[in-house]
């Protein structure tokens, strides 16, 4: 893959092509026939998104519904995860993303959906209370072999935003890209990134993030496929000198391949590993920085190089591995 300069004062690429299957995991259920079907409480159908943002802008508040009668059996650092959850955005347009312990293709709600005076949300019936989405509440990465766990350890994630993707503040886009938000992956907001032209270089969602020199790092993210199954997570560095990776994982059979690299001695220690999750996949990439790196721009996008190549992305995390481990 060609890689195009970009006018930052440092660039390191690293790419994970995964093909998302999923017939191992026990969410293995269609995204879409909620949105072309009633449900089985009788609920009336509803159109599905367009999955291009529709008129919904910015980070949605999230409500969840948890009940107590029939228990999700998938978890969240042990505790449950809701049984059905509601994105409300700045303008009132309301989607259901979750329902009876599945991340759906988001549904519109329409007016069907009140807001309350105590802050939560009615409906069809019942009462959504808000949630704030916190970063590791779901999943996060584990120590890399020969390591153990640090006692007590307060993780800290390096992403600005890691939850926000959409957020122009903090995070920028390589290309001609579309990062809206869409859905949830495991109850955690997830952002839909689409290529909008075929045949350009990676255009991706991307955040630029110090580096240490000599340090080693895990860049962990959830994903789920949209019209691509394959998902690239990029880091690239021109300084000193051109530095690029490009893994590849296959999530079919478990095998990892790296290529298009330049000058990957100088990054050690690089492995992959990805664990299935609730409504996708959760992956950690371990590396150790060069003694000269200042920098990098981390990017995710869809792999294929097809106009509306899209995958859905949630939870960016990236740590220095010894804040976590010993």
């Amino acid at each position: 893959m060609k890689f195009k300069t970009k006018v930052l004062t440092s660039y390191l690429a690293l790419g994970a092509v995964l093909v998302l299957g999923f017939q191992n995991c026990s969410n293995a259920s269609s995204f879409s026939n909620l949105a072309s079907n009633s449900s089985s409480s009788g609920e009336p159908k509803a159109p599905a998104s367009s999955g291009n943002g529709d008129s919904y802008d910015g980070k949605p508040d999230i409500y969840r519904f948890y009940d107590p009668a029939n228990v999700c059996a998938e978890t969240a650092q042990g505790k449950p995860l809701p049984n059905q959850q509601i994105h409300l955005f700045k303008s009132k347009a309301a989607q259901l993303v979750r329902h009876e312990c599945k991340d759906v293709e988001p549904m519109r709600l329409g007016m069907s959906v009140t807001e309350n005076d105590d802050g939560t949300v009615q409906y069809s019936g019942q009462r959504y209370n808000p949630h704030v989405p916190a970063t590791f509440e779901v999943m996060s990465a584990q120590c890399p072999a020969g390591l153990s766990p640090r006692a007590n350890a307060s993780r800290q994630n390096l992403f600005d935003a890691p939850l926000d993707l959409s957020d122009i503040t903090h995070w920028g886009s390589v290309g001609n890209v579309s990062i809206v938000p869409h859905g949830s992956i495991a109850g955690l907001p997830a952002h839909l990134v689409t290529r909008l032209t075929s045949g350009e270089d990676a255009p991706r969602a991307d955040q630029y993030r110090k580096l240490e020199p000599n340090t080693s790092y895990a860049l962990s993210f959830f994903a789920r496929m949209g019209t691509s199954t394959k998902v690239m997570m990029m880091m690239w560095s021109a300084d000193p000198e051109e530095m690029a990776i490009t893994l590849h994982g296959d999530l079919i059979t478990g095998t990892t391949t790296a290529s298009n690299s330049r000058n990957t001695i100088r990054y050690r220690n690089v492995s992959m590993v990805s664990r299935v999750a609730p409504g996708g996949f959760f992956f950690t990439v371990y590396f150790t920085t060069p003694s000269q790196l200042d920098g990098s721009d981390i990017g995710f996008a869809a792999a294929d190089e097809v106009k509306g190549a899209s995958v859905s992305i949630a939870d960016a995390q990236l740590e220095t591995v010894r804040s976590f481990c010993e």
